[in-house]
């Protein structure tokens, strides 16, 4: 196991030698380097951002102040104008009123729900280093000693998620609402909630130590949330200066954390970019002293720099996942909005960059409100969280974001919209693209980013063609089927889980869980580990755009094996996939298809029917296949959540060349 580990590393560091050069492999060493001597070193409180390094000493009631005056500028000014405050407020508690009261009791009573589990803490005081799925608790070591993927089936995210801290909003936006109305299991009011909730919190979380210290992505979203909630809380006369000092000091050290453990690795992802996103946060709010300055100016030319490592020349996140890709787009339209309220907005050059993103998000967005689909990797990852009821997959609220930015009014817009602009606020920043309907009908094509969007009359298609994401899903030339309001017929199968169930988590990622052809049960790329592949040999390639989608793969090109898959919607209500497996010899052609949750198949002459429950029936007819099975499946439409649903598979025995047609018809 060690050795493959060794062996995985080495061959990544060597592609990311070729693909970045030498001098980002010296960064990478030289950012070790520095992380390790900064954990040997016994990590202490930072001695530049105003307040005193010492947990005892008292901080100046002026300091503190005037840092509580940079938490509501930079993330709620809307609460400095007291009408703007007040419609504010009503539309919120208009939207959302019912979940912000209900999240804000169960928090306060040791209550949570994400990824799939609800926990119930009887002592109403969490474990903060408990997964409670397995009931594992990580030990409070230093945070360079935890091993966070043991391979004992824990999954580590669940005390991570906990420790993001969003509670914390939920309790500062009940206390907004209304900050003398008890929480009702509790009996407390949800100031008391909070200053309860965070002293055990930084008692049972010493700077530097246990598990929710050894990531520092973690580290950047909890800062964010550490903040909104000190603008939430501020005006409560129960929370004096020497108490707001302590608080700001625990901020400050996520910002020091952060300087000095910065996740650059030969491959910089959306964890790299979650890190820069913490220090522009967190340096914006002690930007008037030596030590945030230093944070906020490095964050912000750290994150500028990403847009252009990470991101397409036609705006996909270039780890080709769309969840991912949408926790991205997000934390650059947060740090943005942050930066330009700290009077150093992002280059006009990296706007653009950040409008393709959008531009990418609006033209997947199956239909107004409809989720996205779950191409690649899954794992609910969002910063913005008004209620644990919001669809973390809805991503109109990136595009409500992204309209503000450009200063087109949303109306009432979005929970997330209203929280960091207030009732119909906007910035206008002059430049940019803002709105645009990217949802026409035909092809639109993203071949650097490897995905084509063909919308019909009636139906819309979203299809990877491009090559096997950095999280290792074998999706290459899978397809996902919506009508035209954007409700889901064939699905990606979802992402599971990670490290708790490994043979679960290799299921949901093969390639016979993708709506793509299987020739001889074999995988397009095999795995090593949990989130790579050996090798990637996929090189699809997009043949053609016109009048229909055509593109294929070399997987198995070795033994002389190409797949070309066509694409055509060109008829209303039809939907006509062909599968051409090019080549010689015997061998055994599957394609399996994953209904959404709720629909259901039966067998008619010649073909499929499948049940709509509200949509239109759909039928399937396919040639060229031998055999048709309808059986129960799984899918996973969030992290940590598996449903049965309904799976289509076609099996043929065939001498190739062959070809496989299947005809989706709208009844």
């Amino acid at each position: 196991m060690a050795d493959s580990i060794v062996e995985g590393r080495l061959r990544r560091l060597i592609r990311s030698l070729r693909r970045e050069g030498p001098a980002h492999i010296l960064e990478v060493i030289r950012h070790d380097l520095r992380r390790r001597r900064f954990a040997a070193s016994g990590p202490t409180l930072p001695d530049d951002i105003g307040l005193p390094s010492d947990p005892d000493a008292p901080a100046d009631s002026d300091t503190i102040d005037r840092l509580l005056d940079r938490a509501d500028h930079l993330l709620f000014p809307w609460k400095l104008d007291a009408g703007v405050r007040r419609r504010t407020l009503d539309a919120l508690e208009d939207a959302i009123g019912d979940e912000i009261e209900r999240d804000a009791v169960h928090f306060a009573a040791g209550r949570f729900t994400a990824l799939g589990l609800s926990i119930h803490e009887p002592s109403g005081t969490f474990d903060w280093h408990r997964d409670y799925a397995t009931g594992k608790v990580w030990p409070r070591d230093r945070f360079d000693r935890i091993t966070f993927l043991s391979g004992d089936g824990a999954d580590v995210k669940y005390p991570w998620e906990l420790s993001r801290l969003h509670g914390l909003g939920w309790l500062g936006l009940a206390h907004m609402l209304e900050p003398e109305r008890p929480l009702s299991l509790t009996g407390e009011l949800p100031v008391a909630a909070f200053r309860r909730i965070v002293e055990a919190w930084i008692s049972e979380n010493p700077f530097g130590h246990g598990v929710n210290w050894a990531m520092p992505m973690e580290v950047a979203l909890r800062g964010f949330w550490l903040i909104a909630a000190a603008s939430l809380f501020r005006e409560s006369p129960s929370l004096d200066t020497e108490w707001w000092g302590r608080y700001l000091r625990l901020v400050g050290a996520h910002g020091h954390f952060l300087h000095h453990t910065l996740e650059y690795l030969p491959n910089l992802t959306n964890h790299y970019i979650a890190n820069c996103f913490g220090l522009v946060t967190i340096g914006a709010l002690f930007a008037e002293t030596e030590g945030g300055n230093r944070w906020f100016h490095d964050g912000r030319r750290r994150l500028e720099r990403e847009l252009h490592r990470q991101v397409t020349p036609d705006g996909l996140h270039y780890e080709r996942s769309l969840p991912y890709h949408g926790l991205v787009l997000e934390l650059y339209l947060v740090a943005s909005l942050i930066a330009s309220r700290e009077g150093q907005p992002l280059s006009e050059n990296s706007w653009h960059i950040v409008d393709r993103m959008a531009a990418v998000t609006r033209t997947v967005t199956p239909g107004p409100g409809r989720p996205i689909p779950l191409l690649g990797d899954a794992d609910d990852g969002r910063l913005l969280r008004p209620s644990s009821s919001t669809d973390l997959y809805d991503h109109s609220f990136l595009l409500d974001l992204h309209d503000r930015a450009h200063g087109k009014g949303s109306g009432r817009g979005t929970p997330e919209g209203l929280l960091l602009y207030g009732r119909d606020g906007t910035e206008h920043r002059g430049a940019g693209t803002g709105h645009a309907d990217d949802r026409r009908r035909g092809l639109t094509l993203f071949e650097e980013g490897g995905l084509a969007v063909i919308r019909g009359a009636s139906l819309t298609c979203i299809v990877d063609v491009g090559p096997i994401g950095l999280h290792g899903n074998n999706d290459t030339l899978s397809f996902t089927l919506f009508d035209a309001d954007g409700r889901p017929y064939v699905i990606d199968p979802g992402t599971g889980c990670y490290t708790g169930n490994p043979s679960l988590r290799n299921e949901l990622r093969s390639t016979a869980a993708h709506n793509g052809i299987v020739v001889d049960d074999r995988e397009v790329a095999e795995f090593a580990g949990l989130w790579r592949v050996r090798e990637d040999r996929t090189a699809p390639v997009v043949v053609e755009t016109e009048p229909h989608l055509v593109a294929c793969h070399h997987a198995w090109a070795d033994d002389g094996i190409v797949v070309e898959r066509t694409v055509d919607l060109e008829r209303p209500d039809f939907c006509r996939i062909i599968d051409q497996v090019i080549g010689s010899g015997e061998h055994a052609l599957r394609c399996r298809f994953t209904l959404a949750p709720g629909l259901s198949a039966r067998a008619v002459e010649q073909g499929i029917v499948i049940d709509g429950n509200g949509l239109r029936d759909l039928r399937l007819e396919v040639e060229g296949g031998d055999e048709i099975v309808i059986s129960e499946g799984i899918c996973s439409p969030s992290y940590g959540l598996i449903l049965p649903t309904t799976v289509i598979e076609i099996k043929a025995e065939r001498a190739l060349p062959a070809e496989i047609l299947y005809l989706w018809r709208l009844l």
